[in-house]
């Protein structure tokens, strides 16, 4: 073992930078490892994910499902080399650029190729603090909102469906029963998705692929 005073000034610098540097190294693993469904003991903020990180709830084919944390800009590359990377190679083409959003759930299969978005679990939204898809969300995902009971979400599904979805948030007040007070209680735990989801989809055989967005 060597003493710290049998060093010289030089070599103490040298030991001083390699210890902090490996230190950095740990810390930048921890941070960005994905984080398995349901990993975490206490929940990341929405808040502190906005200023971080996507939350992106991935599923794959033969391994399961989780949630990543990515940061910056996230495209379907970048997902399948968090959550699959020995089989991210399969994929090639426009596919593999096409973006992707905080809040999103993606479905990866290998046999066919295929990839598809649509909006993450309302209950997982809930669950890492971030708003509820109002046009996605069930009767039995708005019950577990605050300040929303059975009568209420029965109301909101019914109004959503007569009309074909909500174009604003805004429209809660058109519901018997929630008033503006009601509705600053209640908006900060939905949100409005105008992005469509999309499938991507190659055929082995055919040797050709497809986009589709519905």
């Amino acid at each position: 073992m060597i003493s710290l005073g049998s060093l010289g000034e030089k070599q103490l610098r040298g030991a001083l930078v390699l210890l902090l540097a490996a230190l950095t190294v740990a810390t930048f693993k921890i941070v960005t490892r994905p984080l398995q469904w349901p990993y975490y003991s206490s929940t990341p903020s929405y808040a502190l994910q906005s200023v971080m990180s996507s939350a992106l709830q991935v599923y794959v084919e033969g391994k399961g499902e989780g949630i990543y944390f990515l940061e910056g800009e996230v495209t379907v590359i970048d997902v399948l080399r968090a959550a699959a990377p020995r089989k991210s190679g399969q994929f090639e083409g426009d596919v593999l650029h096409w973006r992707l959003l905080n809040g999103d759930r993606v479905f990866i299969s290998f046999n066919p190729l295929s990839v598809r978005r649509e909006p993450m679990e309302q209950r997982v939204r809930l669950a890492l603090g971030m708003p509820m898809e109002i046009n996605s969300a069930s009767q039995d995902d708005l019950v577990m909102i605050s300040g929303i009971g059975p009568a209420t979400a029965e109301a909101i599904v019914k109004y959503r469906e007569e009309r074909g979805g909500f174009t604003s948030i805004r429209e809660l007040t058109s519901i018997r029963g929630i008033g503006e007070k009601r509705f600053q209680e209640l908006e900060r735990y939905l949100t409005l998705d105008r992005q469509k989801g999309w499938l991507y989809f190659h055929s082995h055989i055919a040797g050709s692929g497809r986009g589709a967005v519905w």
